[in-house]
């Protein structure tokens, strides 16, 4: 049958959680969580605390699995979402990736760097890594260009970290 609930507890190592069915006032056991694929490929998709999911269980609500997660009045589809854009968004926006599927272009970012700027940064360093001189190509980097590759670096440092 299926039920409505909220996240109890998550138990990432295992890929399951217990539910909440508040309807009949119990706790579900350990349920696993429902994923695209599950042995070469791998995916998780984790789940918060009293996020509303939908499950399929059993009579008994003893055996169950959770299909995913539902959008409410409180918690809403992503900003610009559309039959032609897959968006992922994590962490109340802190990291978006936005996939035109008409287009075939992607935009990934983030409130502090964004990799079109990390990009258009990389083509300015590498132009200015081709400097040429009166004499032939300049092997030595200007100081603007070194300036520019340590504040590329603090900005890729800061997606990765």
């Amino acid at each position: 049958m299926l039920k409505f609930g909220f996240i109890t507890e998550i138990d990432h190592a295992k890929g399951c959680v217990r539910v909440n069915f508040a309807s009949d006032q119990i706790v579900s056991n350990p349920l696993p969580v429902s994923v695209p694929a599950s042995k070469k490929d791998k995916y998780t998709f984790p789940f918060s605390i009293n996020e509303q999911v939908w499950c399929l269980m059993d009579e008994n609500c003893e055996f169950g699995v959770v299909g995913g997660a539902i959008y409410s009045r409180k918690d809403k589809p992503p900003q610009g979402a559309r039959e032609d854009k897959l968006i992922t968004e994590m962490n109340d926006g802190k990291f978006r990736l936005e996939i035109d599927k008409a287009s075939g272009k992607f935009k990934i970012s983030n409130p502090e760097v964004s990799f079109k700027e990390l990009f258009e940064d990389l083509k300015i360093l590498i132009e200015n890594l081709k400097v040429k001189t009166s004499s032939g190509p300049s092997v030595g980097l200007l100081p603007d260009t070194i300036e520019r590759l340590n504040q590329f670096e603090q900005k890729y440092e800061k997606i990765l970290s």
